[in-house]
């Protein structure tokens, strides 16, 4: 699909009916939700009752503050060692927790982490959820999802629409990461089911995306709200490509960017930030105007930050100030130099 296409469809549903809210009905609340509250043949009148029938379908759902899953891989092994360079991480966090660029237009800008296979992407985006999210003055819900592992990525609907593609993916994981949703098949067939309910009651069954978007991101920050303050919301999109090497064009990613940057939310800020390979997702190519400012991982290990840092970690009877044999020191020293030019590697 061409951009001209995906633009106009966008703006028409951006500023039309497709966005709906209701403000009368309750956030879903239940943590544990084996009740559920919409009936399988009632109607879905707006996109929050499509995400509440999906939620309500699912065994178990986490409360938004207490997640339990991570875009890495095995968590429990590739977070082991502590995360390197914090003043990087925490000068982000800063920046992203507290920015004001021209909320509500164009020029609202996109981060961006960009860097090659195995140079971090993932664990720093890991961290910087972690981060935003643990901020003192608690005023930021920041979720971050993944096309890749166990979330790789595949098309919802067989659908000639590459836009809407896009955005019923982002938003399924959007939900699943912040429910912490153990079964990522089933709830991906639970929302399919909600959203084509939703379409049966529509006189234009088609999907629009910004509102789509939109709806979801209000969606989590008023749930979020019940229990806590929340002037933020932060998505992090961890290796969009993969859902380009499906078959999505990249100009689809466009209806995202326009989603959560160029209106203003009812009462909140919205950050958008991708690490990617390549620029394609990010539209810098289509020179829309929009600034990217680069988060710059850096390109290789800090050797010596590195052996002081996790060899505690791995094996605290080896830790820095034991005593230890001077050739198993020197070797342990010369593994990390060879892994110091992949970050992301160990």
């Amino acid at each position: 699909m061409g951009a001209s296409r995906i633009a106009s469809r966008s703006m028409a549903y951006s500023a039309g009916r497709a966005f709906h809210r209701s403000k009368t009905r309750p956030i879903f609340r239940s943590m544990s939700s084996t009740q559920n509250t919409s009936p399988t043949n009632s109607p879905l009148t707006s996109f929050a009752d499509v995400f509440r029938s999906a939620l309500a379908s699912q065994p178990h759902v986490n409360h938004l503050d207490n997640r339990t899953l991570s875009i890495m891989e095995r968590p429990e092994v590739t977070l082991k060692q502590p995360y390197l360079n914090r003043p990087f991480l925490d000068s982000w966090t800063e920046k992203i927790a507290t920015s004001t660029d021209d909320v509500g237009s164009r020029w609202n800008p996109m981060y961006a982490a960009l860097a090659g296979r195995g140079k971090g992407k993932t664990r720093f985006f890991v961290e910087l959820e972690k981060a935003l999210n643990q901020r003192s003055e608690q005023d930021v819900l920041a979720v971050a999802i993944t096309f890749s592992g166990n979330w790789a990525a595949v098309k919802v609907f067989d659908d000639e629409d590459d836009e809407v593609s896009m955005a019923v993916e982002v938003v399924l994981r959007m939900l699943t990461m912040a429910y912490s949703i153990p079964d990522f098949d089933r709830f991906r067939a639970d929302l399919t089911q909600a959203l084509r309910r939703w379409q049966s009651h529509q006189d234009d069954p088609y999907i629009g995306t910004e509102a789509l978007l939109k709806e979801c991101v209000t969606f989590l920050v008023e749930d979020m709200r019940r229990s806590r303050p929340c002037t933020r919301f932060v998505l992090l999109v961890d290796e969009p490509e993969k859902l380009i090497e499906k078959g999505i064009d990249a100009n689809a990613f466009y209806s995202l960017r326009n989603a959560l940057l160029n209106d203003e939310m009812p009462g909140f800020r919205v950050n958008l930030a991708m690490a990617v390979l390549t620029k394609a997702p990010t539209g810098a190519s289509q020179h829309s105007g929009r600034l990217i400012p680069c988060m710059p991982l850096p390109l290789e290990l800090n050797v010596q930050e590195a052996y002081a840092q996790w060899l505690p970690a791995h094996l605290p009877q080896l830790s820095p100030g034991s005593i230890v044999a001077d050739s198993t020191d020197q070797r342990l020293k010369q593994l990390l130099t060879l892994t110091a030019q992949s970050p992301g590697a160990t």
